[in-house]
Formats: structure tokens, C-alpha cells, sequence
């Protein structure tokens, strides 16, 4: 056998071995795509039908950041979810994180004279191969009294370097472990002070897991940090905030 021979016998046999890779990757591209859509339509199917047993209304997908197909979309006439985020969220910090931010599986409605809004949010942090997509399940609620704007979440959850240089936290003396667990702030310190009553602080300590709180004084918002909620719980989860929400809003307790 000819040395040509042989090299295109190798380059036939490369050929071969790289179209076998290739439609490989592609066969494991093509079942995690069918794999995601198949647990995201389950995830939908569940949240929806606990809306129906809450009479609540319910949307797949609510609000999306204005990103190149959706700009597709309304040119075709299809302009899909355009709802703007800032109507699902306080004016706060979870709006400046990342990119590419989403509101699925929304429910909507009034429990016990409160209007809520449960949902899936999600955002893209860095990008190319670093990129992450996070998501949580948030329960928002507007409040019927005004209040100072905060923010509220685990220690490390926030930029611990931002406190350090800019002593932003907020601690309380009579509450070491609530201080040394929780990240608070707001711009009016006394305010947000004097708001976190020992009700509430205790009421926080004694969540389950670690909860996040923000507020711009006209919606609140409570969710567990990077954790999408199990839709059976939706409901103890908005219970849960409720009693929050009601230490806070102090115009409630005539309810």
C-alpha cells in the first residue's frame, strides 16, 4: 500500500469519526432541548393548576427583556409577552442584576384583601461559557401604606466588598445573629431601621431557609435566593410572605 493510499484511507476514516462526533453532540443537544421542554411544560402545567385551585388567574409567560427575537416577533405582528418587569417588581436591586430577565409562570389575584403576584424570574449573569442562568420564585405584593425603600438578603448573597467601602449595612446591637446572617440597606437608615420591628426580625430568623426582601416603599418583594419553589408550596410560600408583608404594612392590621 502506497503512502497516499494509506493517508486517504486515515482521512476517510477521520471524516467518518468526526461526522459520528458531530451527530452525537447533536442527538445530545436535540434530547436536553426535549428533556428542558418537557419539565418546563410539567412546571406549567403545575403552577397553572394551582391557580385554579387559588382562583387566581395565571400567565405562561408574562414579561421578557426586549431582546433581538422579540424585536423579530413584533415585526411579524407577533409581539409576544409585553409586559414591561417593572410592573412584577419593586424598583429595586433584582432589576439591575444580569441580562436576559424573564417572568414565567405568573399567578395573579387577591388572597385574604391582598393582591398578589407569584411567579418564576429568571436573568443571565456573565456570558459565553461563564454565563448562568438564575431563577427564583418571587411573591410580590403592593403596599396599602407607604414605606421606606430596602433591601434585605443573606449575608454573601450581596457584595460584602460594597459594604466594607461604602458601610452600607445595617446592624442591629440587640440582634448579633439577625446582623451577622442578613445584608440590610436602604437610603433613609433610620427609617428602615425603625420598620424592621422585633416582630418582623423574628418572624425572618425563623424562616426555614434564608429569605431576600426588597421594597421601593410601593411593592415588596419575598423570595428564597436562587431557589425556584416546588408550585405545591406556592401556596404556603405566599402565606408565609403574607405574615411578612403585614408586619410591614402596617395599614393592614385592620384585615
Amino acid at each position: 500500500m502506497s503512502l497516499i493510499v494509506f493517508w486517504k484511507k486515515v482521512e476517510r476514516n477521520m471524516a467518518d469519526i468526526l461526522t459520528y462526533i458531530i451527530a452525537g453532540i447533536t442527538a445530545l443537544g436535540i434530547a436536553f432541548a426535549a428533556i428542558s421542554y418537557y419539565l418546563r411544560k410539567k412546571r406549567s402545567g403545575a403552577v397553572a393548576k394551582i391557580a385554579r385551585d387559588m382562583n387566581l388567574s395565571y400567565d405562561e409567560t408574562a414579561a421578557a427583556d426586549m431582546g433581538f427575537m422579540s424585536i423579530i416577533n413584533k415585526i411579524n405582528g407577533n409581539p409576544g409577552p409585553g409586559n414591561a418587569l417593572e410592573n412584577f417588581l419593586p424598583d429595586s436591586e433584582i432589576l439591575k442584576w444580569g441580562r436576559s430577565r424573564s417572568v414565567e409562570n405568573l399567578i395573579s389575584g387577591k388572597i385574604s384583601g391582598r393582591e398578589w403576584k407569584a411567579f418564576d424570574y429568571c436573568y443571565t449573569t456573565s456570558s459565553g461559557r461563564s454565563s448562568h442562568r438564575h431563577c427564583q420564585t418571587v411573591f410580590v405584593s403592593r403596599l396599602q401604606a407607604s414605606a421606606p425603600s430596602f433591601v434585605l438578603g443573606p449575608e454573601g448573597f450581596f457584595d460584602k466588598v460594597g459594604d466594607i467601602v461604602l458601610k452600607q449595612d445595617i446592624d442591629f446591637e440587640n440582634y448579633p445573629e439577625f446582623s451577622k446572617k442578613y445584608f440590610l440597606k436602604g437610603q433613609d437608615k433610620n427609617a428602615v431601621k425603625s420598620l424592621f420591628s422585633p416582630e418582623l426580625i423574628k418572624r425572618i430568623e425563623g424562616a426555614q431557609k434564608k429569605i431576600a426582601l426588597q421594597s421601593d416603599g410601593k411593592m415588596i418583594a419575598y423570595f428564597v435566593p436562587g431557589e425556584k419553589a416546588k408550585p405545591q408550596e406556592w401556596p404556603k410560600h405566599i402565606e408565609e410572605a403574607s405574615r411578612v408583608f403585614d408586619l410591614i404594612d402596617k395599614q393592614r392590621k385592620g384585615f
